[in-house]
């Protein structure tokens, strides 16, 4: 990366492969993409998503300037890049020459943004790994492509649906999606942008599982071996860390 500065505004370089920025990294500038092109990449589990690409006068990151202190998502130069660094210092000295009302109207709506960002709470019939799971389910049906024990959809598909079905945020999903992904019950190939269930018929007992851990299942007596059992009472205390 190299930098320069033009007239009060600090322009960084980039070539192909270097980071912008990386997923958790503190969140503190916006960037305007002056020429080039980046990629938005989101890490799933061992694998990462693009989730955008963005090219001139593009911005990215402008959340760090409204109260969200960590990256959310990764930006990697795809082409030689020049961007514009934007501190929070820099905007509000540009906010002191537009009217007041305006500066306000752009604070409520990033403030409403950010709330809706961070997720509202959901209240779900049995717990959100039930809900998401039946739904991932109900999506595989309508989406799924069928492989020896399972179902592969696309992710792009599952995230949405489960935001717009749910209610809840994106972050929130990827972080169940990781969670899923670390105990098999969903496989993640964010380089293919899928989203695989390796084995349905285990998934739809663990949906079943979970159902039996709540108030209104815990009268249904499932007829699983000991060791299944065990198995799955691991997994769902993992799920609750």
């Amino acid at each position: 990366m190299a930098e320069q500065a033009a007239g009060n505004r600090l322009v960084q370089k980039y070539e192909v492969g270097q980071f912008i920025c990386k997923e958790g990294d503190d969140a503190r500038d916006m960037f305007i993409i002056k020429a080039g092109k980046v990629d938005i990449i989101k890490e799933m589990g061992d694998d990462e998503m693009v989730l955008a690409t963005l090219g001139k006068n593009d911005f990215v990151g402008e959340m760090a300037l409204f109260g969200i202190d960590k990256r959310t998502a990764s930006v990697k130069a795809v082409a030689q890049t020049e961007i514009i660094v934007v501190t929070k210092r820099m905007l509000e000295t540009q906010f002191r020459k537009i009217p007041d009302w305006l500066v306000t109207m752009i604070k409520t709506i990033a403030k409403r943004i950010i709330t809706t960002s961070k997720g509202v709470q959901t209240r779900f019939k049995v717990s959100a790994e039930w809900s998401i799971l039946n739904t991932i389910k109900h999506i595989s049906e309508s989406y799924g492509t069928p492989t020896d024990l399972g179902s592969m959809m696309p992710l792009q598909i599952v995230r949405d649906e489960l935001y717009y079905t749910l209610g809840i945020s994106y972050e929130e999903i990827d972080i169940y999606l990781k969670r899923f992904g670390l105990v098999n019950i969903l496989r993640i190939l964010g380089g293919k942008g899928m989203l695989e269930i390796p084995n349905l018929n285990r998934m739809t007992t663990f949906i079943d599982y979970i159902y039996s851990k709540s108030p209104e299942g815990a009268k249904i007596k499932l007829d699983l071996e000991s060791e299944a059992i065990k198995s799955f009472e691991r997994i769902y205390k993992l799920m609750q860390r």
